[in-house]
């Protein structure tokens, strides 16, 4: 499989969609906070979460058209989560993705704004009438697996302990574990069980898909602090600060293997699954960048 043409084809099928989304007209006064917002959601990292969730339909035999709002949703709370992590008072980081910060370019004040917009906005996608799925029950249970996986009891929630952990001096492993699957993890899960909600995903098929991304995501996490690490980032919470680089690739490894494993009820369509889970632990191992103030994640 050709990953490379696989990650473009549906970049762009989502960067088009989310730009039918961003359509404001140039006289309106709400076209400094809009241009805030597609700052940082464009160009954009490689849309990771959102190519899961096209991923994940294709698994379940479904069209990719029929999840497309979930895509650009999980966009706009990803971006959205990467603003506010930039700001002083939590990363403090200057760059994201090559260029300066949110805050660094828009000031402090309407980067918050801005990361608000765009968490409000993943609601809107996942709500709007026009979307193809039309079942109410399914619809709401969609935008409750999507708020538990985003909000206090998920990567708010994660992202809080993190904040407070880093006040302490030290931190275990299963300590760290929580965090991330909260902080990280639950996120990327959903970009799998969400659209298993919205296309009826039979319970063993959710089930398999909700293994996936639970192991996927804390795998994330692990090679995320990994490439931290090597770009010179201090961090007493993070993997390589409490066990060592050999094990931190163990168990990346380790969690990417029970990930495809968890996939084996499905065939061949679950393919781009199986290697996207590859992409993202075996090639961000030898993720680096020279400059200790400069966030270059890009997914």
């Amino acid at each position: 499989m050709n990953l490379n043409k696989y990650f473009e084809e549906k970049k762009l099928i989502i960067d088009n969609t989310l730009k039918k989304y961003f359509k404001i007209p140039k006289e309106s006064p709400f076209v400094p906070i809009y241009e805030a917002m597609l700052y940082t959601l464009f160009p954009g990292g490689k849309r990771i979460r959102a190519i899961l969730t096209l991923a994940a339909a294709e698994a379940l035999k479904k069209d990719v058209e029929s999840v497309l709002h979930v895509a650009c949703a999980l966009e706009a709370i990803h971006n959205y989560s990467l603003i506010h992590d930039d700001l002083p008072c939590i990363d403090d980081d200057d760059f994201r993705r090559g260029k300066p910060s949110n805050h660094k370019v828009y000031g402090e004040d309407i980067a918050v704004l801005a990361g608000d917009g765009l968490l409000t906005l993943a609601f809107e996608f996942l709500s709007d009438p026009a979307n193809p799925i039309k079942d109410p029950k399914i619809q709401m249970e969609a935008v409750y697996e999507l708020s538990r996986a985003a909000g206090p009891r998920g990567m708010v929630g994660g992202q809080a302990c993190e904040v407070q952990k880093r006040k302490e001096e030290k931190c275990d492993v299963p300590t760290l574990d929580f965090l991330h699957i909260h902080k990280t993890g639950m996120l990327l899960r959903a970009s799998v069980t969400v659209p298993a909600k919205l296309l009826r995903a039979t319970e063993t098929q959710y089930n398999a898909l909700k293994t996936y991304g639970s192991n996927l995501g804390l795998a994330f996490q692990i090679v995320d602090d990994i490439a931290d690490m090597n770009q010179g980032k201090s961090n007493q919470v993070s993997y390589p600060a409490i066990i060592s680089l050999d094990e931190c690739r163990s168990r990346s490894l380790e969690l990417k293997d029970q990930a495809i494993k968890a996939l084996s009820l499905f065939g061949s369509e679950a393919d781009p699954l199986r290697h996207i889970a590859s992409f993202v632990v075996e090639s961000m191992h030898d993720k680096k960048s020279p400059s200790p103030k400069t966030k270059t994640a890009s997914t």
